[in-house]
């Protein structure tokens, strides 16, 4: 099984610094489908809006969903942020951001062998 991984990722290397990996980008979507589907879209959303009385739960509550998610956007997702071990998150005031870029400036300055002026 080890020797199965190292030949898989044996060829692999990062990209050079500054080099895309995709310089092209997302492809784009033809111009043709784009017209399609938004030529389509009030027959879709009529029917999504038919679905949502379906006497089939699952039915009218996807439709429904789709119909939300089209008129108002999806909810937004709530995100619960916890420092070590599940304590409280400390903010930092642009005070302690200063103080934490002197703190690796003078961490650069040592590695590079310089003096560093403390104010």
């Amino acid at each position: 099984m080890a020797t199965e991984i190292s030949t898989k990722t044996a060829n692999l290397r990062s990209f050079p610094k500054g080099v895309s990996g995709n310089p092209g980008g997302r492809p784009k979507i033809p111009a043709e489908l784009v017209d399609m589907a938004r030529a389509a879209s009030p027959a879709a959303m009529q029917r999504a809006i038919d679905l949502s009385g379906n006497p089939d739960g699952n039915i009218a509550l996807k439709a429904i969903a789709l119909i939300l998610d089209r008129g108002y956007g999806k909810p937004m997702q709530g995100v619960e942020l916890s420092g070590k071990d599940g304590a409280a998150v400390k903010v930092v005031s642009d005070d302690g951001f200063a103080a934490f870029a002197a703190i690796l400036d003078e961490i650069a300055s040592a590695k590079a062998g310089r003096a560093v002026e403390t104010k």
